[in-house]
């Protein structure tokens, strides 16, 4: 009698979330129940001003677009927010938007299309409506500001839907910058965790 092994990711570190709804774009979107405000104890957008360091106080996570080719670079967000938006991006998951009618390209004389069976394959992969381009979500959050990244799956997005292998080769080896990334996924969840 063999046992099956469930595939533990990278997401899965994250816990559940509460609710899963769908963006106007398409993707899946989670997120968890706010609790309310009370006015008496929240301060004013005066104070916030005055205090730099209370930016995440007041910042509205409703205002970051989940489709990746909309978004900006984790690091022009103010760096009081950062972490703020990544949690945002973690509970929301990567932009996989399965039912999407994917657009055609020609490469050569073939047309080829973004497959979303790779979202199965590749759990870090999302892809935007916006761009028609694939990213890799976990490298956006947590790569360094000096990390040596490929654009194509950070900024510019990839559309080279002719070369799947590049999903493989983004990954890389054990010691890949990919990789290095993951564990800083995990030192989140444990911050996470303790908090």
């Amino acid at each position: 009698m063999s046992t099956k092994k469930k595939k533990v990711g990278i997401l899965d570190w994250f816990g559940p979330v509460q609710k899963k709804t769908k963006t106007q774009d398409g993707c899946s979107t989670f997120t968890t129940p706010q609790p309310p405000i009370d006015p008496s104890t929240h301060e004013t957008e005066t104070e916030t001003q005055q205090d730099t360091g209370r930016e995440k106080d007041h910042f509205n996570v409703n205002v970051i677009p989940h489709d990746p080719g909309l978004g900006l670079n984790i690091f022009d967000y103010n760096p009081n927010v950062q972490d703020l938006v990544r949690r945002e991006y973690v509970q929301r998951r990567p932009c996989q938007p399965v039912s999407h009618d994917f657009p055609r390209t020609m490469f050569g004389v073939k047309s080829r299309r973004f497959n979303p069976l790779w979202f199965n394959k590749y759990e870090w992969l999302e892809y935007s409506v916006d761009k028609d381009a694939a990213y890799c979500f976990v490298c956006y959050l947590f790569k360094n500001k000096d990390d040596h990244f490929e654009d194509a799956f950070v900024k510019n997005g990839f559309k080279g839907w002719n070369r799947p292998v590049a999903f493989d080769k983004h990954v890389g080896k054990f010691n890949s910058a990919h990789n290095h990334v993951g564990f800083r996924v995990l030192i989140i969840k444990d911050c996470r965790i303790n908090s």
